[in-house]
């Protein structure tokens, strides 16, 4: 849609490969974390692999994000099968399903919030799938109105609340 110029930027992780009509500006790394249900029993974090998430229904983003392609090459690699019983477009229909137990899944940490850790039961997932960059694309050479510039400005001191929570405050003033 930014390539189009449809919106004036997307929030993504760096494209796969290199398009010289997008700019990108890194903003944050940003870690993958398992969400389950507040009611679901928990082994060791050790135990907690691609194999034991795919004896569950995956909840998930559509093929085509960055999250889901990882997930998917790392159980091809693994050989596992896994279940898909739902595709959502954002975090939020993710994090809803998993709550009322419809089964288990995937975000970054900066698509938490503070009480997503009262609801479910969240588990880093970096030692499975890494952490990654997350940033801004825009399209090369395009005009970017004040209220888009304020807004990249915002992106750009952003820190996310698991780092806010881990420190205990902000870090960047």
């Amino acid at each position: 849609m930014t390539k189009s110029g449809e919106v004036d930027l997307t929030l993504s992780s760096p494209l796969s490969a290199l398009d010289p009509s997008l700019e990108f500006v890194e903003l944050f790394e940003s870690s993958t974390k398992l969400l389950l249900p507040p009611n679901q029993t928990l082994p060791k974090d050790e135990d907690v692999d691609l194999a034991y998430i795919a004896r569950y229904p995956l909840i998930l983003y559509g093929p085509d994000t960055v999250l889901r392609a990882r997930l998917e090459h790392a159980f091809a690699d693994e050989g596992l099968n896994y279940d898909i019983v739902m595709e959502m477009d954002n975090a939020a229909f993710v994090k809803r399903y998993v709550r009322i137990g419809m089964g288990i899944g995937l975000c970054s940490n900066f698509c938490l919030e503070p009480n997503d850790h009262n609801e479910m039961r969240i588990v880093d997932f970096d030692r499975i799938l890494s952490s990654f960059t997350i940033g801004i694309h825009t399209l090369a050479g395009r005009f970017q109105s004040q209220s888009v510039r304020n807004f990249i400005d915002v992106l750009r001191n952003f820190e996310p609340l698991s780092s806010v929570l881990r420190n205990g405050r902000r870090s960047k003033q």
